[in-house]
């Protein structure tokens, strides 16, 4: 994608580290800072990137060539560590957290409620209707593709992103997800739950 980083690379000892340096993804603005020590020996590097205010659709879509369906300012915070210096690929040797909100927001032209509910047979359709008809709510009335936030705390190891929860808060109601993506095949494994808290 275009992207633009700008900053200094200091050398100290046996180690590297960043001053000030800065990177823009599709005109988006990402603080980084980097380091590399031991340089002998068996060096581990780490890095620490913080965004606030980005919009999430221009950075998503910097990397896809289809159009990003979630859009929203975006905040992160990530911390992360791995060896530089064994044989095992990147992924599998990376550690550390992501930290993210994206508020507030829309899936662009999808409600996850009617999906869920949608693809949950007809025992579920025949509950919600009858919820209704016995004075509750009227669930399609929720049908919207804006959330109020998105967020998420993810914890790397492995080779797995670890998220409990990742939660998506709407007007009426949210959605709580925990689970798990595999890295490198980005095979995902989730549950999770749809929450109308009580009025």
């Amino acid at each position: 994608p275009p992207l633009t980083l700008a900053g200094r690379l200091v050398g100290a000892g046996d180690a590297v580290r960043s001053e000030a340096l800065r990177l823009e993804v599709a005109g988006q603005p990402i603080a980084l800072d980097v380091g590399v020590a031991p340089l002998s020996g068996a060096p581990v590097g780490t890095l620490v990137a913080s965004g606030r205010g980005i919009e999430t659709s221009a950075l998503l879509g910097a990397f896809s060539k289809s159009a990003a369906e979630v859009s929203g300012p975006l905040r992160f915070d990530a911390q992360f560590r791995a060896p530089l210096a064994g044989a095992k690929p990147l992924l599998q040797v990376v550690n550390g957290t992501l930290d993210f909100t994206i508020a507030p927001g829309r899936f662009r032209g999808v409600s996850m409620l009617k999906d869920t509910i949608e693809r949950s047979g007809p025992v579920v359709q025949a509950a919600v209707a009858a919820g209704q008809a016995f004075g509750g709510r009227d669930v399609k009335r929720m049908y919207s593709d804006e959330f109020q936030s998105l967020s998420a705390n993810a914890r790397v190891a492995g080779g797995i992103a670890t998220f409990d929860p990742l939660r998506v808060v709407h007007a009426a109601h949210r959605v709580d997800v925990q689970g798990r993506v595999n890295l490198a095949t980005r095979a995902l494994d989730a549950s999770g739950q749809i929450v109308f808290p009580n009025e």
